[in-house]
């Protein structure tokens, strides 16, 4: 009994710290499905005992398959090109600043012109969905080629020198939404008529001397650092854009003379604020030159970029939504062994393990549309079960034309199946793997079942598809019980809806904006962190959550206002886009980590600019309370007195 108390006390542990510490989705998903056979072997009175001279465990023959499936993989990976994450940090560096420096030109030509241009405004709409997405896959890369030789001095420097420039691209590319959202709507003639003709030399000489600079320094960030040879050309074209920016800005001044503006002027101030982000947007440029050339000359190194959350990482061991994920995740598996050791020999094998992997398999972090999610799942499970078994049925003879359709009908179902899973899941897209919060995908376990009845020993007997359906039966009840299980758990032990965290998260969105703002007007505050990417990540958090919420079952709460939600992200969007371009225009000098700037200081220290603060921090309490009443009411009276 002693035995089968300490097996029983390991597993138990060894369930709960996969599941709690901070590993990758997939390594928890493989570590679990490979024990809990083992674990239930060892429950099965019928099974061999294990011969105490040697070590109890998987077989020889098992590690070695999986040995050649990891090499198999990592040969897939480099040939005949190499899938590394830092390669495709590169590539979305480079993607990225073509994409960015094209945006400004597009914008700076439509919005410099006497009329607007159909044409330009479609093409920027592209480059800035297209700098959206790249600026969030690029993080992942970057945090995922640590693990590739990360800690070598070569591979550290071109991760630091990415970071880097990631950081003035994100900059670059918050100032052109700011400007986006704050200069579109001006509506041309008048003074703008007069005024940007006079500049739009300077302003183009400007993006073309940035445009140059930034190529040049992504491709010296891809290298890792700036070679003896290309010092001279880099120093000399960041000191050219510097005199571009000093040249527009002496223009502007002049033309504002000349047509005889004093001061802020309200009837130029888009116009103003066009020019302020340009001559920013050059600035980045030099700055970020500069800063690869001192770490060539050891003055100042480079912050070192992200590296990947420690499998003890508090922040993560304590996480709410963490936690709520390894109970329910334990209670399930628990369950499934439970169901496996005492199935009826008739529906289900005793002492099967099945259920449990299965539950494995379905593991993902998020409960939000978990319903949904299984069932595409168990869709799956069969669609590869029956579709592998019916192959083999037809094809499986132990002839050459047997074998040549069952390689063709194998590499066509894989094939198929990889192409939905990355189609739909976009693995790969630069999601950290250590944040990754999915488990198997539709298109993967469709793809791992069909080949395994696929890869059945051939025969020269005759099967029918009833003969070789036999055989998958319990795999089919194994899966069913699995999603059973699964809901039922996530039904009664899950503690927010999908809803429920989208309003959260919309919340968090709120703080980190009403926050941000009173850094800005709070004259005590000397130091502007800038907020722009911490709202942008909570933005994205909320967005996915706003979609999940569609897709949950609502049962007796009030349908999910999802058109409400929607227009409440963009709006959130527009917010943050204004928040950079105040927080990038307090800054003294619109150089970050300079602190804030003087004048700024005095004006938020008047008695007459509390009313402002007042007004602003209202503002945003009412925006809180109308999403709680809005949003986060499921069956309250609220909803149908808002319509």
């Amino acid at each position: 009994w002693y035995a089968f108390f300490a097996i029983s006390l390991h597993g138990l542990s060894l369930l709960w710290f996969v599941l709690w510490l901070n590993f990758g989705m997939h390594a928890r998903i493989f570590c679990l499905t490979t024990f809990v056979y083992h674990w239930m072997d060892f429950m099965n009175p019928t099974k061999g005992q294990c011969d105490p001279r040697v070590i109890c465990g998987p077989r020889l023959g098992e590690i070695i398959e999986i040995g050649c499936a990891c090499g198999l993989a990592l040969v897939c990976n480099i040939f005949p090109t190499p899938t590394f994450a830092l390669r495709k940090a590169r590539m979305n560096a480079r993607d990225l600043t073509a994409s960015l420096t094209r945006a400004w030109t597009d914008f700076s030509a439509y919005f410099c012109g006497s009329q607007p241009s159909d044409y330009r405004q479609d093409r920027l709409v592209a480059d800035l969905q297209k700098v959206r997405e790249t600026l969030e896959s690029i993080d992942g890369h970057l945090v995922n080629s640590w693990y590739e030789f990360g800690w070598l001095g070569s591979v550290r420097n071109v991760r630091n020198s990415l970071a880097r420039l990631r950081r003035a691209l994100q900059e670059g590319s918050d100032r052109l939404f700011c400007m986006w959202n704050t200069c579109l709507q001006d509506s041309f003639g008048g003074l703008h008529d007069d005024l940007m003709p006079r500049v739009w030399p300077h302003v183009n000489r400007v993006l073309f001397e940035s445009s140059r600079l930034l190529a040049h320094c992504t491709e010296v960030a891809c290298g890792g650092r700036v070679f003896d040879q290309e010092e001279p050309a880099l120093r000399d074209a960041a000191e050219r854009t510097r005199a571009a920016v000093a040249a527009l800005t002496a223009k502007f001044r002049e033309s504002k003379t000349a047509l005889g503006i004093e001061g802020v002027s309200q009837e130029v101030l888009d116009e103003q604020n066009f020019l302020v982000h340009t001559c920013a947007f050059g600035r980045l440029a030099a700055e970020l030159a500069e800063d690869l050339l001192a770490q060539k000359g050891s003055l100042r190194p480079l912050p070192a970029a992200d590296y990947p959350a420690s499998f003890f990482d508090r922040a993560v061991l304590a996480d709410r939504a963490h936690l709520s994920f390894v109970v329910r995740g334990f209670i399930t598996i628990i369950l499934a062994i439970l169901v496996g050791i005492f199935g009826n020999s008739k529906s289900m094998i005793k002492y099967d393990a099945g259920a449990a992997a299965f539950v494995a398999l379905f593991l993902r972090k998020s409960v939000s549309a978990a319903s949904v999610r299984n069932l595409q799942r168990l869709r799956g499970v069969i669609i590869g079960t029956v579709s592998g078994h019916v192959v083999y049925s037809m094809v499986g003879w132990c002839t050459w034309w047997g074998y040549f359709c069952t390689s063709i009908s194998l590499f066509l179902w894989v094939g198929a199946s990889l192409f939905q899973h990355h189609d739909l899941s976009r693995v790969g897209s630069g999601v950290a793997v250590g944040h990754s919060a999915a488990g198997a995908s539709v298109g993967l376990l469709s793809a791992y079942f069909g080949s395994s009845g696929m890869m059945e020993q051939c025969t020269a007997e005759v099967y029918t598809v009833l003969d070789v359906l036999g055989r998958s039966y319990f795999t089919i009840i194994n899966s069913l019980v699995a999603v059973f299980l699964c809901f039922g758990v996530d039904s009664l032990v899950a503690p927010e809806t999908a809803s429920q965290l989208a309003a959260r998260a919309y919340g968090d969105v709120c703080l980190c904006i009403s926050g941000a703002l009173s850094g800005i007007l709070d004259p005590r505050v000397l130091e502007v962190r800038l907020h722009s990417s911490e709202c942008a990540r909570r933005l994205r958090i909320a967005e996915a959550m706003g979609h999940q919420a569609e897709r949950e079952p609502r049962y007796w709460r009030l349908p999910w206002r999802s058109a409400l939600f929607t227009d409440a992200v963009q709006s959130a969007a527009r917010l943050r886009m204004s928040l950079c371009g105040m927080e990038c225009s307090v800054i003294e000098g619109n150089r970050f980590g300079a602190g804030k700037s003087e004048k700024v200081r005095r004006l938020t220290s008047l008695p007459s600019f509390a009313a402002v603060r007042r007004v602003v921090q209202e503002k945003m309490e009412h925006i809180e309370e109308l999403l709680d009443a809005a949003i986060s009411q499921e069956t309250g009276e609220v909803m149908r007195a808002l319509g």
